[in-house]
């Protein structure tokens, strides 16, 4: 099954709609003898009021009909138009002067000098979104950011704000930016989540977006099947893949797939460029495990809490939020919070899904105080703790069983290196993960998964983000020298956790 992304390189197009304009300055100069007139047409006057009384009832019967026409997927567009953004992009590409054709007798002297020389191309691309939170966070495809050195987003009211990156997935294809200054007297609408799962084969289900840069347009169909297997250059990359007959086209790629509900039960991702009506999207329970991982507070500053959430569904299909996960040496692990509790509520507001609590912690500061109800733990209060950063070396080594060095102007001089962004492997325990995996002194680590590594505060939130059973790709660079000259070797290392 071959597959593209819903999200071209071009330029927005718009429709030019105009609307007639009524002439509102008649003026009437006649006098008229009011008495006589009112006396003459008195007996007509009534035959007209008399006759007007059936077009009366017919203009009522007929305000009654039109309410029949709000439809359920009337209904839910209404409810999500709001959380519905458009997201344009530029992005600056380098492209070399092309090479001379083959033959010419100048090849090697003109190949030479143009391999020098560059020029920036300024591409755009069209994409939509959705709002998952009043502060600015919105849920997207990683390919419609990917890159990209500006991004644009067009909230449903026509406002234009800047957004930055804040998470990237290029594995499940999503990505998580900000809008940035924001107006606080901006209502900006996030959009409900569905329940995990809640899917039925054939019902209803409305796609809302960006296509070809025509902003928030609405299009229907049906769920067509549940499970599908995402396949790509013969690789298997998803098994749950949500497909639907209702129209995805280019542009509608990070906006939402909802029920009649209004509720958000995927993320468009691609079409099927071999066929009409043939659509995918991601579906929510593998959205929610993704942004449960992204909405924490070490993600947005140096503070630590330790509880990634989750969603369980029960057997009479009701819904609990839950303790997936409880970080290593952190607030939560330290006041005895076991993974797998039931979460009841936090703060005092009651909680059902793995959403209602990301949402509420992602905006913790250390010195909070975070009051959870749990079933199992009862009340528990934890402080939210600051991040240090022999905080962060000591979670490298004790997760990576590797102790580094940061990688300064001065290290990278005496190494040989053309950059000084990284962190230098200082001792490396030969049983540990990366140990068995090759990595050796003087390796120099540069990328966690999709996350650059500059610091130790990217690794520690790249580590944050990691679930237990995925598996990370490493960039690590290693230096050799050969007849006084440095070369670089890249690696890719996948780590298992």
């Amino acid at each position: 099954m071959s597959t593209m992304p819903c999200c071209p390189c071009r330029k927005r197009n718009f429709l030019n709609l105009r609307k007639p304009i009524a002439n509102r300055n008649v003026q009437h100069n006649m006098k008229i003898e009011i008495r006589p007139i009112l006396i003459r047409f008195v007996p007509i006057f009534i035959v007209v009021i008399i006759l007007a009384v059936p077009d009366i009832h017919a203009q009522r019967d007929d305000t009654t009909a039109r309410t029949t026409r709000i439809s359920p997927v009337v209904a839910a567009v209404s409810i999500t138009l709001p959380s519905v953004v458009n997201i344009s992009t530029e992005r600056i590409v380098n492209r070399r002067f092309a090479k001379s054709r083959q033959g010419d007798p100048f090849a090697e002297l003109i190949n030479r000098f143009f391999a020098r020389q560059q020029r920036l191309y300024k591409t755009t691309s069209l994409g939509s979104g959705v709002i998952v939170d009043t502060e600015g966070l919105i849920l997207t495809n990683n390919h419609v950011i990917q890159r990209a050195s500006k991004i644009i987003v067009t909230l449903a009211d026509g406002t234009d704000y800047v957004a930055k990156p804040i998470a990237t997935d290029e594995a499940n294809d999503l990505a998580l930016i900000m809008l940035e200054e924001l107006d606080s007297l901006t209502p900006l609408v996030p959009i409900e989540f569905a329940a995990p799962d809640d899917l039925y084969l054939g019902e209803t289900v409305i796609t809302v977006g960006n296509p070809y840069g025509l902003g928030h347009s609405v299009a229907a169909g049906v769920l067509s099947a549940k499970g599908r297997r995402f396949i790509y250059d013969d690789n298997v990359l998803f098994e749950d893949i949500i497909q639907t007959d209702t129209a995805i086209n280019p542009g509608n790629s990070g906006g939402p797939l909802i029920n009649t509900d209004g509720q958000l039960i995927g993320i468009n991702l691609a079409i099927h460029d071999e066929a009409e009506g043939i659509g995918f999207a991601i579906p929510l329970k593998r959205i929610e495990q993704v942004l449960s991982q992204w909405l924490v507070p070490a993600r947005f500053g140096m503070n630590s809490l330790g509880v990634i959430p989750g969603t369980r569904i029960s057997g009479d299909g009701g819904l609990h939020a839950v303790v997936q996960r409880v970080v290593d040496a952190s607030p939560a692990q330290t006041a005895g919070i076991l993974a797998g509790d039931t979460i009841l509520s936090v703060n005092g507001i009651e909680v059902f899904q793995a959403v209602d609590v990301s949402r509420m912690l992602w905006r913790l500061q250390a010195g909070d105080n975070v009051d959870l109800v749990l079933k199992a733990g009862g009340a528990v209060t934890i402080e939210v703790a600051r991040i240090t950063g022999a905080d962060e070396a000591e979670t490298a080594k004790r997760q990576l069983k590797v102790e580094f060095q940061q990688l300064t102007d001065r290290l990278a001089d005496a190494l040989g290196l053309p950059y000084s962004r990284g962190l230098v492997v200082s001792a490396v325990e030969a049983a540990g993960v990366l140990g068995r995996r090759g990595v050796q002194r003087g390796d120099v680590l540069i990328q966690v998964g999709e996350a650059p590594i500059a610091d130790f505060t990217d690794l520690y939130r790249a580590l944050s983000g990691i679930q237990q059973g995925e598996v990370v790709a490493f960039v690590v660079d290693r230096i050799n020298s050969v007849g006084g000259h440095i070369i670089l070797h890249r690696h890719i290392v996948d780590i298992p956790f």
